[in-house]
């Protein structure tokens, strides 16, 4: 079987730079941010959070709330709107996913640039310019039918 691939429109990539800050003041000043988000019906397509900074991936009419929520919590952000995103989760009876170096390259050559991409063995969500969201898509839905065609040959 394929994995299942879905396409979003519509979205805003957000970077998000946090302050020195000491680990547990860092936790506490997330879970009040988070909980200020989910307060005012703001909801996140996906979130990544690393040691030194957050990206996260909201509906684009959210991106104002998103941004003033932030700088209440004195955090550096960085809006890139009219974003899209293409996503892929496959379960275990499902063929696997084309290895994510097969994705960038094709991408590349269809002059398709990643905003951003997380990826697991099982999951990958690609963030890219609004106007690339359906070629990406096709992309994504062409590799893993060859991938499903070729684990049937």
């Amino acid at each position: 079987m394929l994995a299942n691939v879905t396409l979003q429109r519509d979205l805003c990539f957000v970077e998000i730079i946090e302050g020195e800050t000491d680990a547990l003041a860092r936790q506490v000043n997330e879970s009040a941010f988070f909980a200020d988000l989910g307060a005012a019906g703001i909801m996140l397509q996906s979130i990544d959070i690393g040691a030194l900074d957050c990206s996260l991936v909201a509906r684009a009419a959210d991106a104002e709330a998103l941004a003033a929520i932030a700088r209440n919590y004195n955090l550096a952000v960085k809006v890139r709107g009219t974003c899209g995103c293409v996503a892929a989760h496959r379960d275990q009876r499902d063929t696997p996913l084309p290895p994510l170096a097969s994705i960038i390259a094709v991408l590349h050559r269809k002059h398709i640039p990643i905003v951003h991409v997380v990826a697991t063995p099982n999951d990958l969500t690609l963030v890219v310019n609004w106007d690339q969201v359906g070629p990406a898509f096709a992309v994504v839905r062409r590799l893993l039918a060859n991938r499903a065609q070729a684990a049937v040959a």
